[in-house]
C-alpha cells in the first residue's frame, strides 16, 4: 500500500514539474497568464497541503 502511495506522489511531481516548464514557457509569451498561473498554482498547493493535514489527523 506503502509503494502505491510513493508511486502516486512522484507521478504527482513529474506531472508538477512539467506543468510548471510549459508555465515558464507561456509566460514568456504573456504576462498576465503568467500571473493567472501562479495564482492557479499557489491555490493547488494550498489544497493539497490542506488535504494531506487533514488526512494526517
Amino acid at each position: 500500500m506503502k509503494t502505491i502511495y510513493l508511486i502516486l506522489v512522484f507521478f504527482g511531481l513529474i506531472v508538477l514539474a512539467v506543468g510548471l516548464i510549459v508555465g515558464i514557457f507561456y509566460a514568456k509569451r504573456n504576462i498576465n497568464y503568467s500571473l493567472m498561473y501562479k495564482s492557479m498554482v499557489i491555490e493547488t498547493i494550498k489544497e493539497t497541503v490542506k488535504e494531506s493535514c487533514i488526512k494526517e489527523k
